[in-house]
């Protein structure tokens, strides 16, 4: 089972006692354990049986519960001595039954096994201290292949694993794709039991689809998984009456992420691709580019259907004002996150969603050039009173711009990379004036970012910030990221890399600051600190939007 081994010890059945309204029949488990192999160690999980487990027990003392008596708090150890694996030690459950329930026991083993199966993001991280067990099966491809086996021990685990296995498909490959499509063609007549009928997500966009070469893959798909509720889709070329398909045939879709490109498009809009997108409350449709006919008719397509649930935007193509009004009219109160990095967005398009969309919490406006200026941000500061998440990445409103931020209270995440024409005054004075900061990208930002903007962040944000992005910023110190790693107690991921200013040694590698008529010398960060400082943040997220996409 992928190193996951369930084993059964000294199982016996106790002899039938008792008159008419006695227990028939007694099941005693004294030892069940599950056994992790890891490396030359064991994590090993399961129940034991003490002095204090001997008897039976009563009818009454049994949880309700599977009947279960008690079970000890669980405690994970992990141990490199191959001949002592670390044990587990659980109080052993005594079963009290009126018939053949031999499968009683199971659910709680299903239990333990789908925790360590668990869908764990953060990566693998062991050590000789006591480690939780889920993480050890975190990636999706060891956690799909653990399933599979367990759906093979029995028919009863195979009921009960099958809807877990199938609710999220892991499929990366081509080859995995067309081994999925053959278990939903095994059932084609029978959809009823088929296990595709339990996939609630279904995710495509690591495979580079292409229509008409894939269009029979996406009409069998379409076909057999009728519960979907979050479907996403790379595909090149993509018809519209496919794409209409895939909606008509999961009328529970919620969720749709599109990718790619759109290619032949009907005469008219077609009314069951309109009455899909009104349910849907995540849409991300990023496909095609200008001047794309196929993308400018879904764009509006969509921005006149949106229904008042969707709470979740991107569209590209959708930036125009008559766009932008369409969806406000139907939307507006219900929007929660719209993104429109690099578009044309304009003021007046601006001001419409900061007047119409009072609920707004993230809104991305990278690369926006002509969108973002002082009244434009001003209004929406006003009008949103929610809004938690900016991006500003790559925009030239300039200081009036950051003097208006300063009224935001509520700012917990603010991206600023590539933000034009700043100083390291009007940035040390943002900073004073948002006193919920978590995320904070200064990536970029050149010489506005110095030692005595990151002594703000440590004064101000000891206790909250939790990610930062310094890339291209070569006026910080060795002093100041020391003094900032060591105040920013929650900060847990921090970009940062060797600038081409930053030479090897000697006068070259000490940063001169004037202030208040003296020079100050600091050491410039050199390669050993810069390649120490990385391994206490080895972490590959990313310092961007926390966007509440529901997917």
């Amino acid at each position: 089972m992928d190193g996951i081994m369930v084993g059964a010890v000294n199982a016996c059945k106790g002899d039938a006692k008792g008159g008419d309204d006695s227990v028939d029949m007694v099941r005693d488990v004294s030892a069940i354990c599950i056994t992790k192999q890891v490396g030359c160690g064991q994590l090993s999980l399961g129940w034991k049986s003490t002095e204090e487990d001997e008897g039976y027990g009563s009818w009454e003392d049994q949880s309700p519960i599977w009947g279960l008596k008690r079970i000890e708090p669980v405690t994970f150890n992990f141990t490199q001595d191959e001949s002592t694996p670390a044990t587990i030690p659980i109080r052993r459950p005594s079963f009290c039954v009126r018939s053949n329930q031999a499968s009683q026991l199971l659910p709680e083993l299903l239990t333990i096994i789908l925790s360590i199966v668990k869908d764990e993001t953060d990566e693998l991280a062991l050590d000789h201290a006591a480690t939780p067990i889920w993480p050890l099966c975190n990636r999706r491809t060891t956690r799909q292949k653990t399933l599979a086996s367990c759906a093979l021990v029995n028919r009863y685990w195979n009921a009960v694993t099958t809807p877990v296995l199938y609710s999220s498909p892991d499929i990366p490959t081509e080859s995995i794709l067309y081994k999925f499509i053959r278990t939903c063609t095994y059932h084609i007549y029978t959809p009823h039991m088929s296990p595709t009928m339990h996939t609630k997500s279904l995710n495509l966009l690591r495979l580079r689809l292409h229509e008409p070469t894939h269009t029979q893959v996406l009409l069998t798909l379409a076909k057999t998984c009728s519960n979907v509720h979050t479907l996403k889709v790379w595909c090149e070329r993509l018809d519209i009456k496919t794409l209409t398909i895939l909606l008509e045939s999961s009328p529970r879709v919620r969720t749709l992420i599109l990718q790619g490109h759109i290619g032949s498009y009907p005469a008219e809009d077609p009314q069951a691709l309109q009455d899909s997108i009104r349910k849907l409350h995540t849409i991300h449709i990023d496909v095609g580019f200008d001047g794309d006919a196929g993308r400018t008719r879904l764009a509006g397509l969509v921005s006149r259907c949106s229904g008042p649930q969707t709470s979740y935007l991107r569209l590209s193509g959708g930036d125009t004002e008559e766009h932008i009004a369409s969806i406000l009219e139907t939307s507006g109160r219900s929007l929660r996150t719209m993104l429109y990095p690099w578009s044309n967005l304009s003021p007046a398009s601006l001001l419409h969603i900061a007047q119409n969309a009072p609920n707004l919490r993230t809104l991305d406006l990278r690369g926006c050039l002509h969108a973002v200026t002082a009244c434009t941000i001003r209004t929406l500061l006003q009008n949103s009173p929610h809004l938690h998440s900016l991006d500003l990445s790559f925009t030239s409103g300039g200081e009036p711009v950051m003097e208006v931020l300063t009224a935001s209270q509520n700012l917990h995440t603010l991206i600023l990379s590539g933000y034009k024409q700043t100083s390291e005054r009007t940035l040390a004075n943002l900073l004073m004036h948002l006193p919920k900061l978590k995320t904070l990208s200064l990536a970029w930002l050149g010489t506005a970012v110095t030692d005595e903007v990151l002594e703000i962040l440590t004064k101000r944000h000891d206790a909250r910030l939790e990610k930062l992005d310094l890339r291209g910023c070569p006026c910080v110190s060795e002093q100041g990221l020391t003094a900032l790693v060591e105040g920013c107690t929650a900060l847990r991921v921090l970009k940062i890399e060797a600038h081409a200013r930053w030479g090897e040694g000697g006068e070259d590698d000490v940063v001169h600051d004037e202030h208040d008529g003296f020079m100050n010398g600091r050491r410039r960060p050199s390669a050993e600190f810069l390649q120490e400082l990385r391994a206490g943040f080895s972490s590959t997220e990313l310092v961007r939007l926390e966007v509440e996409e529901g997917f």
